[in-house]
């Protein structure tokens, strides 16, 4: 499970929940409507590497 999350993705995470706390979603700005899609693009690639990244260490391969 290292692999699929490091420090920085850590640090991504948490300064991202961090910033969301205190957004006013009732009245976002240009700037906060491309930070949130930026980070829902960021959350998304991370999802999808942590499948990948599952699916190579439980798929294996099924060879008999």
């Amino acid at each position: 499970m290292k692999k699929t999350m490091n420090v920085l993705d850590a640090v991504i995470l948490l300064l991202a929940l961090w910033i969301f706390h205190g957004l006013d979603f009732s009245n976002l700005t240009v700037f906060d409507k491309i930070y949130v899609g930026t980070f829902a693009i960021w959350f998304l690639l991370f999802i999808i590497r942590i499948v990948i990244i599952l699916k190579k260490k439980f798929g294996g391969n099924t060879k008999e």
